[in-house]
């Protein structure tokens, strides 16, 4: 079953999904935390919920350093490409081991242009495990029409 935790930007989507993961006791994944420089988006980093192991996920780009490389970008946020595809080897990798639930913080523009989480979210669809992602309100009809999502639970935030 698919769980979309869905709300407004700065509606708490991923406090409810990390908020789930810890009720649960169970299943795997990630979510992301953002970093901020007085009242400035910073960073991202992306945490692995079973190890607490954070890495850096997407960086501002005037926060950039040289030696970055980046998969992808929407406005100023540029996302790691070593990252993504740590991502996405573990998230196979918990696949394989049937972890369940899993969960992915969060699903959204990218992912519509087919970038960044969009190929291991396919593969996470196609495992039939239980999931837990989030998306944000207004992109929610559209996420559900590209990924041809018809059964799903919705969770909302406030």
């Amino acid at each position: 079953m698919l769980n979309i935790v869905t709300g407004k930007i700065n509606s708490s989507k991923t406090t409810t999904i990390l908020d789930i993961y810890k009720s649960l006791k169970k299943g795997d994944g990630f979510i992301s935390i953002k970093n901020m420089n007085n009242n400035i988006v910073h960073s991202y980093d992306i945490l692995h919920l079973a190890t607490s192991e954070k890495k850096l996920l997407v960086i501002r780009d005037i926060y950039s350093e040289k030696d970055f490389v980046k998969c992808c970008q929407i406005g100023p946020y540029m996302f790691s490409e070593s990252t993504v595809k740590d991502v996405e080897i573990k998230i196979r990798e918990l696949i394989k081991q049937n972890v369940s639930p899993l969960f992915l913080d969060e699903i959204g523009l990218l992912e519509l242009d087919d970038k960044c989480f969009h190929d291991i979210f396919l593969e996470m669809l196609m495992s039939k495990l239980e999931i837990y992602v989030t998306v944000r309100t207004e992109l929610l009809d559209k996420i559900l029409k590209k990924y041809k999502i018809d059964e799903y639970n919705l969770i909302q935030t406030n």
